[in-house]
């Protein structure tokens, strides 16, 4: 996969119509960090749990320091997989 847009070829694409990687790396992560949180409160919610304790649940799950660590790594594989992990618990 490697780094958090560098190498793909959308960033590159996009570069051709005035979008600067940099925003492209910050949409992705922006994007992967919402949609963790946004799976682990689907999962918490099919779990039965409240509607307070699935928020809680969710904006736990998307503000652990492991996956900050992980962005500002720019472990693409990693978030991913972090990102996907309710949706398998299903």
């Amino acid at each position: 996969m490697g780094y958090l847009g560098f190498n793909s070829l959308h960033a590159c694409m996009l570069t051709y119509i005035g979008v600067t990687r940099g925003a492209v790396i910050k949409f992705w992560a922006f994007t992967f960090v919402f949609l963790s949180g946004i799976f682990a409160w689907m999962l918490a919610r099919d779990l039965k749990l409240s509607a307070l304790a699935s928020f809680v649940g969710g904006l736990m799950y998307m503000t652990t320091p492991v996956l900050f660590d992980r962005l500002m790594g720019g472990a693409q594989d990693y978030i991913e997989g972090y990102m996907f992990l309710p949706l398998f618990c299903f």
